[in-house]
């Protein structure tokens, strides 16, 4: 096995994003259903990791992580956002 490095660490909860943003299909082809709740924890756990590693990564692993955290935010908040841009049908 080769050396673990940081961005293991990255992919593992990036992943765990991925599948509660609904990106991800079960082994029979069948999608997983998104979970909103569990996405944002999953990218609060990685804003946690990037505050406390400040400082002690090398200029790529800083640079990985904050795309990555920036990415997942992005996708984030575009899963949320209702289809129609927020706008929303007017009431009868």
């Amino acid at each position: 096995m080769p050396d673990p490095v940081f961005a293991e660490i990255v992919n593992m909860i990036v992943m765990q994003v991925l599948v509660a943003l609904g990106g991800m299909n079960t082994p029979d082809g069948q999608q997983i259903p998104p979970d909103l709740n569990v996405a944002k924890h999953q990218i609060d756990v990685l804003g946690l990791l990037a505050e406390k590693t400040k400082g002690n990564l090398t200029d790529d692993e800083q640079k990985m992580l904050d795309s990555t955290l920036y990415e997942l935010q992005m996708r984030f908040v575009q899963a949320a956002s209702p289809p129609d841009g927020g706008e929303g049908k007017p009431s009868a």
